[in-house]
């Protein structure tokens, strides 16, 4: 059975393209898009490399605001 068919999973679905959409929609510029997402099968590797550069991202925002006030 696909995943498409379940209706958790397409009420899951339902509450992620939404609000990516929105957010494309509202902050995103023509072929710069605020958030990069994809509705795809990865494998292991493929999640553990998307971690890795989520983290990389993380810890480079961290180190350019510390010291700085909001």
């Amino acid at each position: 059975m696909s995943r498409e068919r379940i209706a958790r999973y397409a009420s899951l679905r339902e509450r992620v393209d939404r609000p990516a959409g929105h957010l494309n929609g509202s902050y995103g510029r023509m072929g710069g898009p605020v958030l990069r997402y994809t509705n795809s099968v990865l494998d292991f590797d493929g999640v553990v490399s998307l971690y890795r550069a989520a983290e990389s991202c993380t810890s480079q925002a961290a180190s350019t605001t510390e010291g700085s006030s909001y």
